[in-house]
């Protein structure tokens, strides 16, 4: 830098810096593969899926423009004996287990926040889940409920039960997915609820407890808004993907009809195995468009009870 009268000006040095013209050039190469990537994967595969919706032929031929996709599955999802009538209802409810979950990880992280005792070792605890692959802990949990597993052999050791197959019956098969969903574990999420408390400031929560709040009330009416952006931000992640809310399926149970475990996700997965990729584009098409006003509207509501916080 030279001083000037009017102030300060800065020298160019093309040595100092990447942003000179030989850097630019590499900064653009270094783009291509994302470029490339988000043209290939997001614009091109969307726009074809578009298309499949309105009668787009997938093998190619002639194209006759029409909503009998779209007609079709509203009938269908209108009769309560319909697969994606079931699919639908299933989604919701994994959902719905969601939000449970997500509220949970919340409090748990809060706990962890005050440093309950054995905290540390809780973490890992609960980090281990994210660490080992999914399909582990689910071979291992099948092993564990399957016929003349542990859970069968201490049942029939003690009561002279023989338990039946939980992930082969209709009746318990999706309950048996929800119980895994929620039982798993919180993974990251929790970590980040975490951090997010400790940037509250100390002398906050000290001017709250000389005030005589309790544990109860400094976790809503203290912890709770001050780290309200970060709860807000999972809750509309999970928001956008309430129709896509699902569980480990296919790991479970195979490509099973009968045991009432389908969920959206797992119905488009199927349609297009089937080759109906006409009908699963319209089905996630409708989906797609029905988030974005149910998002906007979460935020909305969010926004009124807690307004933006910085400290």
């Amino acid at each position: 830098c030279r001083g000037k009268r009017k102030g300060v000006h800065m020298t160019k040095n093309k040595y100092n810096t990447i942003f000179n013209r030989k850097g630019m050039r590499f900064a653009h190469l270094c783009l291509i593969i994302p470029l490339a990537h988000f043209a290939v994967f997001y614009v091109y595969l969307n726009f074809q899926s578009i298309m499949l919706a309105f009668g787009y032929p997938a093998n190619g031929g002639d194209w006759t423009f029409t909503f009998e996709y779209f007609r079709q599955f509203f009938v269908e999802v209108t009769l309560p004996d319909t697969q994606i009538y079931n699919a639908l209802m299933n989604t919701l409810l994994f959902f719905s287990f969601s939000l449970i979950k997500m509220v949970l990880c919340y409090l748990v992280a809060y706990f962890f926040f005050k440093k309950v005792f054995f905290h540390k070792f809780f973490k890992i605890v609960f980090l281990l889940p994210t660490i080992i692959p999914s399909v582990v802990y689910i071979s291992l949990f099948k092993e564990f409920i399957n016929t003349y597993g542990p859970l069968w052999k201490l049942l029939y050791t003690l009561f002279d039960y023989e338990m039946p197959l939980l992930t082969g019956n209709a009746d318990t098969a999706k309950w048996v997915i929800l119980f895994y969903t929620m039982w798993i574990g919180f993974g990251i999420q929790l970590f980040i609820y975490i951090g997010a408390m400790n940037r509250i400031p100390g002398e906050v929560l000290e001017s709250g407890k000389l005030d005589g709040c309790g544990w109860l009330r400094e976790m809503f009416r203290i912890v709770l808004p001050l780290t309200w952006e970060t709860f807000i931000i999972y809750f509309i992640q999970a928001v956008a993907s309430i129709f896509m809310s699902t569980g480990p399926i296919l790991y479970f149970t195979g490509m099973a009809e009968t045991l009432d475990t389908w969920t959206l996700n797992y119905y488009i997965f199927v349609q297009t195995r089937k080759n109906l990729l006409n009908y699963a584009s319209a089905v996630g098409i409708f989906f797609s468009v029905l988030t974005v006003p149910i998002v906007i509207c979460t935020r909305l509501i969010l926004r009124r009870f807690n307004g933006e916080v910085s400290y």
